[in-house]
């Protein structure tokens, strides 16, 4: 069990951690909404196939009703098109490891959400990690030059994926969704990996894309993304259910330095001016907001 728990959170935090990149190799030479379409629609496939397989004995405890069904495609809407699907065409123009820093702050606008739909009381030390994080935010997207932050279309759509992604979260501790994990991932994925593909098949029909045009790399990437990131779903699922909330959530601490690394030493991503300041205040700020209860003993 030792074993199982110490590789889940390594799979979690280094799959997790390196996901930006391998979504900015993808969408080179691959639509970004297809990325998201092949990517979600497949694993999440994967994922239900696996579930039914491992319970076919009790396969009835596992069968979402038609209500968790409808509940699990909104916030699987919210989460892996608003979130992911945004955050993979803002990763056409914005390096990786800034795109991971961005949505590293999506717990500070859950505590926002969590305040206006669940009624949940803001510690004072939970704002005080807010407010650094924020701060590191904005020194992040500093030019150097002035500390007033840098924006651009494909920031804000980084930003929207955040504010889409902690939508889904705060809203999922609402509604009634499928009791097994990987089942409701499942169907998250493949309704958002559906959707992806009609809608972009729209603007962008998928017999007009040569395959002939999609790089190796891009092959490669998605292929990654698809099969190791389900993989990393998995042992989500198994951490949360035999490991304490605090540990879990811990990734959120790890995968932003992981895709820093990634981003920096392995894609040569160009580096802004106050990188290191800003990964400290940021990954500090979310540091105070998962375990500053625990130290002040609240």
């Amino acid at each position: 069990m030792l074993f199982r728990i110490i590789l889940s959170y390594a799979t979690i935090y280094i799959v997790w951690g390196s996901t930006y990149y391998f979504i900015k190799l993808a969408v080179t030479t691959i639509p970004p909404m297809y990325v998201v379409a092949f990517r979600f629609l497949i694993g999440g496939l994967g994922l239900i196939s696996y579930t039914l397989l491992i319970n076919r004995k009790n396969i009835k405890n596992v069968l979402p009703t038609g209500m968790q069904i409808l509940f699990s495609s909104i916030i699987g809407i919210l989460l892996l098109i608003g979130g992911n699907g945004l955050v993979t065409i803002g990763e056409m123009k914005v390096d990786s490891y800034i795109a991971a820093l961005l949505i590293s702050t999506v717990p500070i606008v859950v505590l926002v959400f969590d305040r206006l739909f669940l009624k949940k009381r803001i510690l004072s030390v939970s704002l005080f990690g807010a407010g650094i994080g924020v701060a590191g935010t904005w020194l992040l997207l500093s030019n150097g030059q002035t500390f007033l932050p840098s924006l651009n279309p494909f920031t804000l759509l980084l930003f929207a994926a955040a504010v889409s992604w902690a939508l889904g979260t705060t809203l999922s501790k609402k509604v009634p969704l499928p009791g097994d994990v990987m089942m409701n991932t499942g169907v998250q994925s493949v309704i958002a990996g559906l959707l992806s593909f009609i809608a972009w098949n729209f603007v962008h029909p998928v017999h007009t894309l040569p395959l002939s045009t999609i790089s190796p790399v891009s092959w490669f990437s998605l292929t990654y993304l698809t099969i190791i990131g389900s993989v990393a779903f998995c042992a989500y699922g198994f951490l949360l259910k035999h490991e304490p909330n605090h540990r879990v959530v811990s990734y959120s601490l790890v995968n932003p330095v992981i895709a820093v690394l990634i981003g920096v030493f392995i894609g040569q991503e160009k580096t802004v001016p106050f990188l290191i300041p800003s990964c400290i205040l940021i990954v500090s700020g979310l540091f105070f907001l998962f375990y500053g209860e625990k130290i002040m003993g609240k």
